[in-house]
């Protein structure tokens, strides 16, 4: 294990690719789903968006825990394309209608994320990184569609997976793209419990 927090850490976010990511490297960590409905409010920005959903993701986490010393991680990932955000297609004509809008150019990839304890300062952070796709064929986003993979992903495609074939080069996190900036959340968290636990 490569860092062990002072805190009990609780995810709030049952994606198994987050969960995976954090426990690479703080071992054990619980799971708790967060109640909190998405929706952009007018005249938001990607930015603010992701920021505000894992602030409530977090708040909604954090005020069904007792006393006690823990530590909440919410997050919330999301495509964006000039200016509009693609989060998970409700069909697979939705699906394929982003895929062929990400072809053959750069999107941006966000993600949001607060760390929230009982006790002293929060953090409430964005990443974005660059993602470059070749240009796909209709025939292979069919073929990609028809493995189911893409309908519970932000902009209809997983980096860890299939879709890694789609990538022509990314312009910052991996980790990101795949929904937790690994490196950022866990300097963040060692800095937090910092200031919180120690003198």
């Amino acid at each position: 294990m490569l860092y062990t927090p002072q805190s009990k850490i609780i995810l709030a976010s049952e994606s198994p690719r987050r969960r995976e990511l954090l426990s690479s490297v703080l071992g054990s960590i619980e799971i708790s789903s967060p109640d909190f409905h998405e929706q952009v409010a007018k005249g938001e920005t990607p930015e603010q968006y992701v920021k505000r959903n894992s602030l409530g993701k977090a708040k909604s986490v954090a005020k069904i825990q007792g006393e006690g010393n823990w530590l909440v991680i919410a997050a919330d990932t999301i495509v964006v394309k000039d200016g509009d955000i693609l989060e998970k297609p409700k069909t697979e004509a939705d699906a394929f209608k982003m895929l062929k809008r990400l072809s053959g150019g750069a999107h941006e990839v966000l993600t949001g994320y607060c760390l929230m304890a009982p006790i002293g300062p929060q953090v409430i952070q964005h990443i974005v990184t660059a993602v470059y796709f070749f240009d796909l064929s209709d025939t292979l986003i069919e073929r990609y569609i028809a493995t189911g993979d893409p309908m519970d992903k932000a902009g209809a495609y997983g980096i860890q997976g299939l879709a890694a074939s789609f990538v022509e080069k990314i312009e910052g996190s991996y980790t990101n793209v795949v929904g937790l900036p690994l490196s950022h959340v866990v300097r963040d968290l060692e800095l937090l419990e910092n200031k919180i636990y120690r003198p």
